[in-house]
């Protein structure tokens, strides 16, 4: 009967040793920084361009108040003198007269911010997801001959945004930048149910959107 190696079963030894250390090391030091490795996390996701002069402010569909009081801003800023409001699909309330659409919350908060009527315009009809925003934003670029273009979102959705409208209007040669309404959603995003879920969402949503498209 061959006698087993003490060489090599020292070595199995070490290596087995060392795959215990190693996460408990791992996991000791990340419950130590945890706060900065998630907040880091969130702002190497995030964008958060700086506004410059450009033809209009792009409000994409969702979390319609926040993003349509940003959008006020940065026309009062002086940032572009148009908002383009995305037409979304209507829900089964909105049909029913129930609940109002997202585009006519947008349009009563930009005229509470005292926006004026002709600085803003509908684009698209019934889009329901980030291509088709891509799409009714292409043909109003093309149709004014834009080729500077701010858009106002989630922070979490920032990434996704940037990628693909870039990929698919590069050919307009416009140029975009992304603002964020809430970066600060970055600092404890862990720590609100809301903000995990909203985090979660938009990472699954790239990686689908990366096979996808």
């Amino acid at each position: 009967m061959a006698q087993p190696n003490p060489k090599s079963s020292s070595l199995c030894r070490k290596i087995g040793l060392r795959l215990l250390i190693y996460p408990a090391v791992f996991f000791v030091l990340f419950l130590i920084f945890r706060s900065q490795i998630l907040m880091g996390a969130a702002l190497f996701w995030a964008v958060n361009d700086v506004p410059e002069k450009s033809d209009a402010i792009l409000v994409l569909g969702g979390n319609a108040p926040m993003r349509a009081m940003e959008a006020a801003r940065l026309y009062h800023q002086g940032f572009a003198p148009k908002i383009l409001i995305v037409s979304n699909e209507l829900t089964a309330l909105n049909k029913l007269g129930l609940v109002i659409s997202e585009v006519e919350i947008v349009e009563k908060i930009l005229a509470l911010e005292k926006v004026p009527t002709n600085a803003y315009e509908k684009i698209g009809f019934q889009v329901s997801s980030t291509r088709e925003e891509i799409q009714a934003t292409r043909d109003w670029l093309e149709k004014n001959e834009a080729k500077r273009l701010l858009i106002v979102t989630d922070v979490f959705h920032t990434r996704r945004v940037k990628r693909y409208f870039k990929k698919y209007l590069r050919s307009t040669g416009v140029q975009i930048r992304i603002i964020p309404h809430d970066y600060g959603r970055c600092v404890r995003w862990w720590k609100e149910e809301g903000d995990l879920i909203d985090f979660q969402n938009e990472v699954i949503k790239y990686g689908y959107y990366m096979l996808k498209y």
